[in-house]
């Protein structure tokens, strides 16, 4: 969400406080739907607009987030305010943009989904009071939401596919086998309202299931059922035949187990090719990309390039040390930023040159001497000036801050993306849009962050 599409929804109906409390009780669910039709065709239109709003130069330390967690809550944007120049979120309006087809709909009801008639305004009125939250971190070009979303939308048509293999050479093997070594297969039973899952319950042959990965958003599980066809019609000279689609009342054990394979083997297919989507996104705004996600850290640093045999290096870890403080409103902390930020810019430039130079290095050990140099110097200097500064603002301030410790962890790409077989396929699945999105520029990784729980007072 850049300033130009903050202001478009200033402008809509949608953003009046007064009926977002209502639940915009006057306006119908097609009234709705056609405002969000106009924001979504607004965003597509002016997408290389907002886009550019990305300060992207090798002076700035900016981070994309990962879509499929929850939206970044006012804590951690406390933690990379006064470290980062610019984060990247999904637009969780344009989310809510996505129409479903007929066809999807009618699979919905084929298979017992209960229908939903309605629009789901509680939604919507969660997401525009978001981004109200947010706004003036938006204002000051800390906060650009992009509609990442876009490239994971489902297609219009349903795609048929078909597998010789069950899927099993869509992703690098190594990968594949990790997803599988973690995976967890539980049977979904049906209910009134759809479907029901019961973890306590062994997996038996059913035709309704559902696939977990550890570590996975648990609201972005996987469910497949299991239908069979009937040949209706064949008609050879037009090549084309009409088939008729059913639910089998059992499916026996061994048609069942190469089912539950393949459905693994497409869960992990769409985890990784989704994350690795994301990843490229990234990397072609000169983003960073953040996940606090276990499980995307390990798949993303799997499919880093290694540069050669002997050094078989996907990435390193460096941690440093800051001060941060869950204490400090956002308002004041967007104060001492444009105010007396000096000392977080300097480490945000000084940080930023360092792993651009490190990114063009192929030999493990030296990366390693080099990270090593990094974290001793960022620590000894830069990050002893952001104390005193952090000390500084507080007295000047008068607050008595509780403060913490976070963590920064820079993953370090070797060798940029690995040349994947069906990268450009990632890449350039993005349907009308996807020319904004397949031109990568190579830098520095992802990063993570994580907060250590000790928390004491903060010595001014």
């Amino acid at each position: 969400m850049s300033k130009v599409c903050l202001n478009y929804l200033r402008n809509s109906f949608l953003y009046k406080y007064d009926l977002c409390n209502k639940m915009y009780a006057g306006y119908s669910d097609n009234e709705i739907l056609n405002e969000l039709q106009k924001y979504r065709e607004f965003v597509i239109e002016n997408f290389l607009s907002i886009k550019s709003e990305i300060k992207n130069d090798n002076k700035k330390l900016n981070t994309c987030v990962e879509s499929f967690q929850k939206l970044p809550g006012q804590e951690l944007y406390r933690q990379l305010i006064l470290y980062m120049d610019q984060v990247i979120i999904p637009d969780p309006v344009f989310e809510q943009t996505e129409v479903k087809t007929p066809l999807s709909i009618t699979m919905g009801e084929f298979m017992g989904m209960s229908k939903d008639d309605g629009f789901n305004r509680e939604s919507l009125v969660k997401r525009i009071n978001y981004i109200r939250d947010i706004g003036e971190l938006i204002d000051n070009d800390f906060i650009i939401m992009l509609p990442m979303s876009f490239m994971h939308e489902s297609p219009k048509d349903i795609p048929v596919k078909y597998s010789p293999n069950a899927f099993s050479d869509q992703i690098p093997a190594d990968i594949l086998n990790y997803y599988r070594s973690i995976a967890h297969v539980y049977n979904l039973e049906k209910c009134d309202s759809g479907f029901r899952l019961d973890k306590t319950k062994k997996l038996s042959p059913g035709t309704a299931i559902c696939v977990e990965f550890e570590g996975q958003n648990k609201t972005r599980s996987s469910f497949y059922q299991y239908i069979e066809q009937e040949i209706v019609d064949l008609d050879k000279n037009k090549k084309r035949y009409t088939a008729r689609l059913y639910i089998p009342d059992s499916i026996d054990k061994q048609t069942f187990d190469a089912w539950v394979y393949q459905s693994i083997n497409q869960s992990a297919n769409n985890h990784f090719i989704d994350r690795y989507k994301e990843l490229v996104f990234s990397k072609q705004c000169g983003c960073m990309y953040l996940t606090q996600s276990d499980l995307t850290s390990k798949v993303i640093s799997m499919c880093l390039e290694k540069p050669s045999v002997e050094s078989q290096l996907a990435s390193l870890a460096m941690n440093i040390d800051l001060p941060i403080t869950n204490a400090i409103s956002l308002q004041e902390l967007i104060n001492i930023r444009n105010n007396y930020g000096e000392a977080f810019h300097n480490f945000r430039t000084e940080l930023n040159s360092k792993l651009i130079k490190i990114d063009s290095l192929a030999d493990s050990e030296l990366i390693q001497r080099e990270l090593d140099k990094i974290s001793y110097e960022l620590m000894n200097t830069q990050v002893e000036e952001v104390s005193k500064e952090y000390r500084k603002i507080l007295r000047t301030l008068k607050m008595d801050a509780l403060a913490m410790v976070g963590t920064l962890i820079a993953s370090i790409s070797t060798g940029g993306l690995t040349a994947l077989g069906c990268a450009a396929a990632f890449v350039k699945g993005f349907s009308d849009a996807g020319k904004y999105f397949t031109d990568v520029h190579e830098n520095n990784g992802f990063f993570l962050w994580k907060v250590r729980e000790e928390a004491g007072k903060l010595s001014v």
